[in-house]
C-alpha cells in the first residue's frame, strides 16, 4: 500500500513539474520567453557553489498601461503574455529561500525593456546573474535570531541560447499555436 502511495505522489510530481505555456487569448498576443539563472560560482553564502534555477520572483511592469505583476522562473525559464504592442520592464529579481533553520533573501534591480510585436514569440535572452566572492558584512541579533549582511561582487549577463530555446519549446509548445510564430530576438544585433 505505502509504494502505491509514494509512487502515486511521485507521479503527480512530474505531472506538475511539466509547466506548459500560456495559450495566446487573442490574435495580436505574443510570448515573452527568457532564460533566467542566479549563479554563485563563488558559493551560496557560507554554503557550496550553487545555481538557483527556480523559487526567484521575477517583477514586470506594463509600460503602456502602467500594471505591475510579478512572474516565477521555472527550470530556468520564465514566460508571459504580451498584448500587441506594448512595453514592458523587467524590474527586479528576488529569491527567497523556501525554509530550513537558516532563511536566505536577495534582491536584484535589473531595469530590462521588453518591446512586444505582434504575434511573435519575443525572446529576451538568457539573462545570468553572477554573484561571486562573498564576504560577510555584519551579523546582528534581534528577538532570538541572528541576521547577517553579505557582499558579493555582482554581474549582469545576457547571452543568445537560441539553440536552447528552440528544444525548450519543441517540449513545451507541442500542443499550442506559438509553434507556428515567428521568434524575434530581443537583444540580437
Amino acid at each position: 500500500m505505502m509504494k502505491r502511495v509514494i509512487l502515486l505522489l511521485a507521479c503527480i510530481a512530474v505531472f506538475f513539474s511539466c509547466k506548459s505555456l500560456p495559450k495566446p487569448g487573442n490574435d495580436t498576443d505574443s510570448l515573452v520567453i527568457g532564460g533566467f539563472t542566479w549563479e554563485f560560482p563563488d558559493g551560496f553564502f557560507e554554503l557550496a557553489p550553487k545555481t538557483l534555477t527556480n523559487d526567484i520572483t521575477l517583477g514586470m511592469v506594463n509600460l503602456s498601461n502602467g500594471k505591475r505583476f510579478s512572474i516565477r522562473v521555472s527550470n530556468g525559464y520564465f514566460t508571459f503574455l504580451a498584448h500587441g504592442n506594448d512595453q514592458y520592464m523587467l524590474q527586479y529579481a528576488k529569491y527567497k529561500s523556501p525554509g530550513g533553520p537558516k532563511i536566505y533573501t536577495l534582491g536584484y534591480n535589473l531595469n530590462l525593456q521588453i518591446n512586444s510585436k505582434p504575434k511573435r514569440i519575443i525572446y529576451v535572452g538568457h539573462i545570468r546573474l553572477l554573484f561571486s566572492r562573498p564576504e560577510k558584512v555584519e551579523a546582528k541579533g534581534k528577538d532570538a535570531a541572528i541576521y547577517t549582511s553579505w557582499y558579493f561582487r555582482k554581474r549582469l549577463v545576457i547571452e543568445n541560447k537560441i539553440a536552447e530555446l528552440q528544444k525548450y519549446l519543441t517540449k513545451n509548445a507541442r500542443n499550442t499555436s506559438w509553434r507556428n510564430y515567428t521568434v524575434e530576438n530581443l537583444y540580437e544585433k
